[in-house]
């Protein structure tokens, strides 16, 4: 009924566990093993983690926060004594949005500004600093680290435009942390969408749950060949542990594709996530008889969840199952199930494009972000009424047909079944060639 579970990377060991008998083997072992000529060893032992990969590690009260304001300051204060003029990386003004208008309407004939000239001078090594922070503990920079990334040999107005609102929002938020605790602000909202649908009431007894989501050809600016952006994220009892921004290797026709490829990316981590628990049952409770539940796997888009839940050989989609169809075989073989969520729960939105100051504000809390003031969420009930109503809008497509007398039938479609309207004055027509979409 005692376990221990240690992570390694490169020269850094994290142990952890019940079992004090085995983490003191483990100890004495590694004091025995990689000891001096003399005896003595060279590495440190801390019965506490403080430091592990670079990152602080802090705990109280229940909580874990971990943070790298130490990384951040470095790499400021490295740009400062090596600044000419005094332009360096903390001489710009801060912001706690990373995102600008000018993403949208960038002009990359525009001439660099000093600020931006110095960025453009050192890309890579800041860009690498960036993807550090953002892998270890900072998912708020993900996304545009992401964009920022994709010009890495070649940098354009946009890229250097990405990496400086990155550090513009570091400049004010170095001190962030990323903390993991029992009652976290998502373990919340994931009984929120349980209490709302009742295919997805499990949720809140699931240890593991992926979140897939994609941004369909957005952003075109950054790149002729209109790629899609895959987000992804993985909880474990309500507190992220992995988050992904990735450009897509392939142009999707269509919104349905690109996210049919970001959900079966997702199901390799779902996978994977499964294995783990059906190797170490102990940990999670399960019996060595006992059946390992699949994982579940949230994604917003309908048309996609059907594909991937239901076999099909329409010819429009042929043409994706060498790629894209492993996560229905998954399913087959009971590793993760599919559901749908709407938009508002669905965290790996965020991972897709950068948001603007009310969605970003409303997400940190969700990913744990903690030392950012706080911002409503919407309500249960007003996600339900959005919903709602976004029914009623589908439930009631208005078609038209041309009379032998030239005028217009109107039909509504409702549950499936294609009605007549009842002819009146109120009666509206429209042009055949462009009929009301949802």
């Amino acid at each position: 009924d005692r376990f221990t579970l240690a992570g390694t990377f490169v020269d850094d060991v994290l142990v952890t566990g019940t079992d004090m008998e085995m983490r003191a083997i483990i100890k004495n072992t590694f004091m025995t093993e990689f000891a001096d000529e003399d005896g003595s060893y060279d590495g440190t032992w801390a019965e506490e983690a403080d430091f592990f990969c670079g990152m602080r590690i802090t705990q109280a009260h229940g909580e874990i926060a971990v943070d790298v304001e130490a990384g951040i300051k470095r790499l400021f204060d490295k740009s400062k004594e090596e600044s000419t003029e005094g332009i360096h990386l903390g001489s710009c003004h801060g912001t706690d949005i990373p995102y600008s208008p000018e993403f949208e309407k960038c002009d990359l004939t525009k001439p660099l500004d000093k600020h931006q000239l110095l960025l453009l001078r050192n890309f890579p090594s800041i860009t690498g600093s960036c993807l550090w922070f953002s892998g270890m503990c900072r998912p708020d920079i993900t996304t545009l680290t992401n964009k920022a990334c994709q010009g890495t040999h070649d940098p354009t107005r946009l890229h250097v435009l990405f990496l400086q609102q990155v550090i513009k929002y570091l400049t004010r938020t170095s001190h962030y942390k990323l903390v993991y605790r029992r009652n976290s602000p998502l373990a919340e909202n994931i009984k929120d969408l349980a209490r709302l649908y009742v295919e997805v009431e499990h949720l809140p007894n699931c240890p593991f749950i992926t979140y897939t989501d994609a941004d369909w050809a957005t952003l075109t600016v950054i790149s002729e060949r209109l790629r899609s952006t895959s987000g992804e994220v993985l909880s474990l009892w309500g507190n992220v542990i992995r988050w992904v921004s990735k450009r897509q290797k392939l142009t999707a026709n269509s919104s349905c594709q690109s996210e049919l490829e970001a959900a079966s990316s997702g199901s390799d981590t779902s996978v994977w996530c499964w294995q783990l628990m059906s190797e170490t049952r102990l940990i999670w409770g399960l019996k060595e008889d006992e059946e390992v539940p699949p994982v579940p796997q949230l994604c917003d888009n309908k048309a996609s969840l059907t594909i991937a839940c239901h076999p099909s050989n329409q010819s429009r989609v042929r043409h994706w199952y060498v790629r894209e169809f492993r996560i229905r075989d998954f399913q087959e073989e009971k590793l993760l199930r599919v559901f749908w969520c709407p938009t508002a729960f669905n965290l790996a939105d965020f991972f897709t494009k950068p948001l603007k100051r009310v969605k970003f504000s409303q997400a940190l809390p969700l990913l744990g972000i903690v030392g950012c003031p706080a911002v409503a969420r919407p309500t249960v009930s007003e996600v339900r009424a959005a919903e709602d109503a976004t029914a009623i809008a589908q439930d009631n497509l208005l078609y038209s047909s041309p009379s032998a007398q030239g005028a217009y039938l109107v039909y509504t479609v409702t549950n499936g079944r294609v009605l007549p309207w009842e002819s009146s004055p109120e009666t509206v027509t429209f042009d055949l060639d462009n009929p009301p979409g949802y």
